[in-house]
C-alpha cells in the first residue's frame, strides 16, 4: 500500500465521519482511523525519502564565477551507488 493509498482512506473515513452525527461513536471512530492512516502515510513517506536519498545522494559543488568574482555553492543530484 502507497502513501498516496493511506491519505485516500484517511479522506474516505473523514467524509463518511462528516454524514455521521456528533455523538454518533462510529464517527470518533472514522476520525482516529484517518489520523492513523495520515501517520501511517507520513511514515511511509519518509522512508521512501530516506531511500531516495541514499541511492541518490544529493552533492554540493563549489562553482567560482570569474566575472563576477564570486563562489556559489550548488547542490546537485550524484549518480546511484
Amino acid at each position: 500500500m502507497t502513501a498516496i493509498d493511506l491519505r485516500k482512506k484517511a479522506e474516505l473515513c473523514l467524509r463518511l465521519a462528516d454524514g455521521l452525527s456528533l455523538n454518533n461513536p462510529g464517527r470518533v471512530q472514522l476520525m482516529e482511523q484517518a489520523k492513523d492512516f495520515r501517520e501511517r502515510a507520513k511514515e511511509l513517506e519518509a522512508q521512501d525519502a530516506q531511500q531516495r536519498q541514499q541511492a541518490y545522494p544529493i552533492v554540493q559543488v563549489s562553482i567560482y564565477d570569474s566575472v563576477d568574482n564570486s563562489i556559489r555553492l550548488v547542490e546537485l543530484p550524484g549518480a546511484p551507488s
